[in-house]
């Protein structure tokens, strides 16, 4: 971007506006806009295209607005290239895209490496342990947590805490089980009510009964499921085929010479008990009670089919563990391969943190920028750095440290900003700005970034840092700035620090609109500017005539007949009218050593004023301070003769030492009131005029906002009182 061509009509109040900016041998522009002058108006106009906004005009909304910004191939300036700072936006957030400042690739690719070999293996054992469970839908990481009371987060620590419980033993007495079958929430409801529990209470008792009497089974020690996972294990071991036998213990002794006879045996002593009248009596009760519920047909059906469950459902939630346990050992392969990784990822993980937490990162150096340069009282510090190093959380967290006559102490974000000056919360969001535009330069985005009063209320200090930091942003080629402000003291600084003084705006509103001209008066404009021409420019002869009195009083002290002499031209005394043209002329000579010559020496110098203050009142709107000057001494010295001629108090008058035209304006209220329209002129003369008049080379920011037309019309009505 090497210029931007500007062409704005009827944009929130800006009637007009035709310039082209020249960044091609600058990388910042700054304009100073008197308030009122739609500085922000520009600001919003800018922000429109960077949010994609329609712009229009506030009050005359019918208006057709038109809003063309090009760079110098007539190419549309696009949203991404455009970055509006205004002065405060207390809703203004970190953006998640800005966490990759963060983000070091090269320990994120070893840290997502690893990850990713863990997220692997825990994808194979669950897909392994949700065929295991008859495909139940359950999210297995949080239903494993949840049947052994931990934390789902603790996912990987609850598997090792299990790995001796499934290693113990190859059994799986439950491993078939229809999980969510058997354990669907109204099964679980209807298990609990107290009719139910009884039912099985019931059952459980006459099962207990008969297994005691069984030959081949013993209650909690061996059962049907153990029976079956015993045949299960000698099949798959070859027991039979190396022509072992099994003796099974039992009022009559038997020995089993194959798999087969043995599952024949345990399915005719299963069908003995599952046959007994009182067991399938008590069954059918609390069959009856699942019958008449439609949701739990399918429970019921199971039941049916497998009824040897029934006794293990007096206690649910143990139950489950068992069933878990037994699933575990199902697919015992993929659920040790699974603690393995995990065991080495952790031991891997752990040093790539240690790595990542000494690395200074993009943002700990915005941070380190913030800390150092702004004078705030808590200091940052990112919580979760080591997250973000890695890429694996999108957003910051910072910590706040607030500190307070030799103490500190950590405070939320929220709880800090109700403690904070306006100045400091401003720093704050400041903070927040430089994270989106560090973002930028380490992406390389061509950027326009307009701020628009960015350092407004700010102390000196905090102020200086924003200007330091806008001097580093002009080492970035990929940045253009254009710094909007009201505020002349900043004006000068930008100046001085960051930009060129050829690259120095101000705004002059005229009556087709707003035009843009080269500054002027940034730095000394006595020195540099008026004093060469203090005799050849009455104009300038009078507008000097403040610095002088100023010079002399810092220099020599109010006592000084000179600094007398100027201060009876700037306020109307028994002296005033007699003062000549040669008098302040000599003073000056005197103040800076000149021998120029004086034309019209004997010249009055309230003539002049009135002569120098009519010409003004003529010439069109412009930016020059002599005008301004000029118009407000005439203003001053005239409505203070107007008031000492109609309070005609000499005594009065002569005994005023200083704030002589407030004391002879409270005077002429005090006599002839507030009502009519010469004391509205005079409480007018009284609010703009002082700080024009009481100004040196470092502070003339009053007399550059106000208006030549506001002085202009003030000088009519202050000649009408005289006349």
């Amino acid at each position: 971007m090497k210029k931007l061509a500007v062409d704005l009509q009827y944009c929130y109040g800006i009637k007009r506006l035709l310039h082209e900016f020249d960044y091609s041998k600058s990388q910042a522009i700054a304009i100073y806009a008197p308030n009122g002058v739609m500085k922000s108006s520009l600001a919003r106009t800018f922000d429109d295209i960077a949010n994609e906004t329609a712009t229009s005009d506030v009050v005359f909304k019918e208006r057709v607005t038109k809003r063309r910004i090009e760079n110098e191939k007539g190419e549309a300036i696009s949203k991404e290239n455009i970055l509006v700072v205004h002065p405060f936006d207390s809703e203004y957030e970190r953006s998640e895209h800005t966490s990759t400042l963060l983000v070091n690739s090269k320990l994120r690719l070893q840290y997502e490496q690893v990850i990713s070999a863990l997220k692997k293996k825990k994808e194979q054992f669950l897909k392994a342990f949700r065929k295991q469970s008859q495909n139940s839908r359950k999210d297995w990481e949080l239903e494993l947590a949840s049947i052994f009371s931990r934390d789902k987060s603790e996912f990987f620590e609850l598997l090792i805490s299990l790995q001796a419980a499934v290693e113990e033993s190859d059994e799986t007495p439950f491993g078939n089980i229809k999980y969510d079958t058997v354990f669907k929430e109204e099964a679980i409801k209807f298990i609990q009510t107290q009719a139910t529990k009884g039912l099985i209470e019931e059952y459980v008792r006459r099962y207990d009964e008969l297994i005691t009497k069984s030959k081949y089974f013993r209650k909690g020690v061996f059962n049907y499921y153990n029976a079956d996972d015993t045949a299960k294990s000698l099949k798959k071991n070859g027991y039979f085929d190396a022509k072992h036998a099994l003796k099974l213990n039992s009022t009559t002794p038997i020995e089993i010479e194959s798999v087969e006879d043995f599952s024949d045996l345990i399915a005719r002593e299963r069908a003995e008990i599952f046959s007994d009248p009182g067991l399938k009596e008590r069954f059918e009760l609390l069959d009856k009670s699942l019958n008449a519920n439609v949701g739990l047909r399918d429970f019921r059906d199971y039941l049916i089919e497998n009824a040897d469950i029934l006794p293990f459902l007096g206690d649910i939630e143990s139950f489950k563990k068992q069933v878990a346990i037994s699933f575990l050992r199902a697919v015992r392969t993929q659920f040790i391969d699974l603690i393995e990784t995990y065991t080495e990822a952790k031991s891997e993980i752990k040093g790539i943190e240690s790595v990542a937490a000494e690395e200074k990162t993009e943002w700990q150096r915005v941070i380190d920028i913030f800390n150092e340069r702004f004078s705030v009282p808590f200091e940052l510090e990112a919580r979760n750095h080591i997250s973000l190093v890695l890429g694996r959380e999108a957003a910051l967290e910072l910590i706040f440290r607030f500190y307070d006559t030799g103490d500190s102490r950590e405070i939320e974000e929220g709880s800090l900003l109700k403690i904070l000056s306006q100045g400091e919360k401003k720093a704050l969001y400041l903070l927040n700005v430089i994270f989106e535009i560090e973002i930028r330069r380490l992406n390389g985005t061509e950027t326009l970034i307009v701020f628009d009063d960015i350092a407004d209320s700010f102390d000196y200090k905090n102020k200086y840092a924003i200007v330091e930091y806008m001097n580093d942003l002009k080492d970035v080629p990929a940045f253009k700035q254009l710094i909007l402000t009201h505020n002349f003291d900043f004006f000068r600084t930008i100046e001085d620090r960051v930009v060129l003084y050829k690259d120095c705006l101000m705004t002059l509103r005229k009556t087709e609109g707003l035009e843009l001209k080269k500054a002027v008066g940034i730095k000394n404009i006595f020195v540099k500017q008026w004093k060469p021409l203090f005799h050849k420019d009455s104009k300038v002869m009078i507008a000097s005539i403040p610095f002088m009195r100023n010079l002399i009083e810092y220099t020599k002290g109010p006592s000084d007949k000179s600094y007398v002499c100027l201060t009876s031209i700037l306020h109307w005394r028994s002296e005033t009218s007699s003062i000549t043209k040669s008098q302040l002329c000599q003073i000056f000579n005197e103040l800076f050593s000149s021998s120029q010559e004086v034309s019209d020496p004997n010249r009055p110098i309230t003539e002049l004023i009135m002569t120098c203050a009519n010409d003004c009142e003529l010439e069109p709107e412009s930016i020059n301070f002599e005008n301004k000057i000029v118009l407000s001494i005439a203003i001053r010295i005239y409505a203070e003769k107007y008031m000492v001629s109609k309070i005609n108090d000499n005594v009065f008058v002569s005994n005023i030492r200083s704030n002589q035209t407030r004391k002879l304006y409270n005077k002429y209220i005090e006599e002839f009131g507030n009502s009519n329209d010469h004391a509205r002129t005079l409480h007018r003369v009284v609010l703009m005029t002082p700080e024009n008049l009481h100004l040196n080379a470092f502070m003339y920011e009053p007399i550059i906002d106000m208006s030549d037309d506001q002085l202009r019309q003030l000088w009519r009505e202050v000649k009408s009182l005289c006349q």
